[in-house]
């Protein structure tokens, strides 16, 4: 693609002008923006792959506007955070993220990784956190969330009509909207992704709506929220992928572990019930499906596990920074072929030669390999902190509804705490914008019920008046 010096002004001038009016909307409807900015996230590479892929200049424009936003919504919130004098939560992670970036960038010194390397990286590295903070900037009333449901429900509803299209003639479906026409059949049947590009996504994406419906149904006990929970259970399972069913599972434990009602003992039964009757009726699928990953990994050449093996001994090579931002395990690494997998003969192996598809396949083997025992610890601390404020924010919140919504997002970040262990989670759209941005309105919902900030104040509807 080649830009004469012209038409590279224009746009440098068309990006401008639409950063400042996208500025302008944000600071009247700043809660619409994210709104919009996650629907858009969803649907973020099926529309790459309608404007002609990665290669085509809107392919490319679709590709990176996620993080071009990211940073100015970031800007912009951190702006106006000082000048209200509110506080966000990036304050208290401040000091992990710190040490993160440090051992990083220390590492990469001493290991001479270009610049231009180093701070993409850290970009991946703090992506999710910068949205965590845009999204705890603002005030979320009751009504919001409620309407940020009913928008998303019929959403979920349309994936899960829509994969069971892909399920009957996958290769009709997705030649017909324009996705991926690859099939992965296992155990004779396809791993269905509905229109996200992997149908690993579409079982995070099932996953992530399900738990929030079991945790509206705990706390509001109406038929309809279990229901909606059985068909996202479906899509989980038909997505074919052990990740977001052993994640779901726990995240559904660790959910009942939260709840507190004199109806605990009939709502564990109740979903026990509902697992067993799952287990039952898809015993084949899921048996075929451990049976073909226990092979797998059986394999010492896998690729996931090349990589768990690698990161252990760059650890130990490097101990404790690493090798450093940019040279292992990420996106970035596999962009800019990082000379440590020629060092260790990664362009031998299937999947991990320049270009290979399984070059950005895990999350901490990339933490370990490029920022050590100091980056890792420092990294699950931080975790642990979002864990606890989440559980802080569970305890104080007294809405029904959203306290309801805070159970959901615990659930949905134990879910991905335990599909990184096999998924780049924390730093791969759509999933780490929806967890992050989940926690972030979690800690604006505690702050407000501490009286730590102002009452939420309702944007005004499009054509009606401000309530």
């Amino acid at each position: 693609m080649n830009l004469d010096y012209l038409s590279l002004t224009l746009l440098g001038a068309a990006l401008v002008l639409g950063g400042l009016l996208f500025i302008q909307v944000f600071a009247a409807r700043p809660r619409l923006i994210l709104v919009l900015f996650l629907v858009f996230i969803l649907f973020q590479w099926i529309i790459v792959n309608q404007v002609g892929g990665k290669t085509s200049a809107p392919g490319l424009v679709a590709t990176f506007l996620d993080e071009a936003l990211i940073l100015l919504l970031f800007s912009v919130s951190v702006l106006n955070a000082f000048a209200v004098r509110r506080r966000i939560p990036i304050n208290y992670i401040l000091i992990g993220l710190g040490a993160v970036i440090i051992t990083g960038v220390a590492g990469a010194l001493i290991n001479k990784t270009p610049a231009v390397i180093v701070l993409s990286d850290i970009l991946i590295y703090l992506k999710g956190f910068m949205v965590l903070a845009v999204f705890a900037s603002l005030n979320y009333p009751e009504a919001f969330l409620r309407r940020l449901m009913k928008l998303f429900a019929p959403i979920t509803s349309l994936v899960l009509f829509l994969a069971l299209a892909d399920f009957l003639n996958p290769a009709a479906f997705r030649s017909l909207i324009g996705n991926v026409v690859e099939i992965d059949w296992r155990v004779g049947f396809p791993s269905v992704q509905s229109v996200f590009i992997h149908p690993g996504l579409f079982g995070w994406y099932c996953a992530f709506a399900g738990l929030y419906a079991f945790a509206l149904y705990l706390t509001r006990r109406k038929l309809k929220y279990a229901v909606f929970l059985s068909f996202c259970l479906l899509g989980v399972v038909a997505s074919m992928r052990l990740k977001p069913v052993g994640a779901v599972a726990a995240a559904l434990a660790a959910g009942l572990m939260f709840y507190s009602s004199r109806a605990k003992v009939a709502i564990v039964s109740g979903t026990l019930l509902l697992v067993l009757v799952f287990l039952a009726v898809f015993r084949l699928q899921i048996a075929g499906v451990v049976r073909e990953q226990a092979a797998e990994y059986q394999n010492p050449m896998k690729p996931r596990t090349v990589f768990y093996r690698t990161s252990v001994e760059l650890a130990r090579k490097h101990f404790p920074l690493g090798v450093g931002f940019g040279r292992f395990g990420g996106e970035i690494a596999a962009r800019h072929y990082s000379p440590v997998y020629r060092e260790y003969g990664f362009p031998r192996m299937h999947g991990l030669w320049p270009e290979g598809r399984f070059l950005t396949d895990t999350f901490w083997p990339m933490v370990l390999g490029e920022l050590g025992v100091i980056g890792l610890a420092f990294y699950l601390g931080i975790c642990l902190w979002i864990l606890i404020m989440l559980r802080r924010a569970y305890r104080v919140v007294k809405s029904p509804y959203c306290r309801a919504f805070v159970l959901g997002t615990v659930m949905v970040f134990i879910e991905g705490l335990v599909e990184s262990l096999a998924e780049p989670v924390f730093v791969k759209p759509p999933a780490a914008y929806f967890i992050f941005a989940a926690a972030g309105i979690s800690w604006s919902l505690m702050m407000n019920e501490r009286g730590k900030v102002a009452p939420a104040a309702e944007e005004p509807r499009p054509g009606g008046e401000e309530r």
